[in-house]
């Protein structure tokens, strides 16, 4: 009994660290698309035109994992990712003093 319920929160973590991927991934992209001439303290290799390769196909092969995770976790983790998002907006909206 509780080795499924660590498999579930593995997965569920799992989730979490692959959505941080796509958004570093998509980040990268975007910003090589929409500020090309920006100063970066690195370079991604292997380019088509504007848009970097490595990011782009770290991006389907992230998804396609995220693909092959149980459908329990995805929820698990996009329930807890929800209501970290949640407990963030209403920080921020909080008053300085009140934090």
């Amino acid at each position: 009994m509780l080795v499924g319920r660590f498999e579930l929160i593995a997965s569920a973590t799992d989730v979490a660290v692959y959505a941080t991927f796509l958004f570093v991934n998509f980040i990268v992209i975007a910003l090589r698309v929409r500020r090309p001439d920006m100063v970066r303290p690195f370079r991604v290799p292997i380019s088509i035109g504007r848009i970097p390769v490595v990011p782009v196909v770290a991006t389907v092969v992230t998804i396609w994992m995220v693909a092959l995770l149980e459908l329990r976790a995805i929820a698990v983790a996009g329930a807890i990712m929800s209501v970290g998002l949640v407990m963030s907006l209403v920080r921020g909206s909080l008053p300085k003093s009140v934090r």
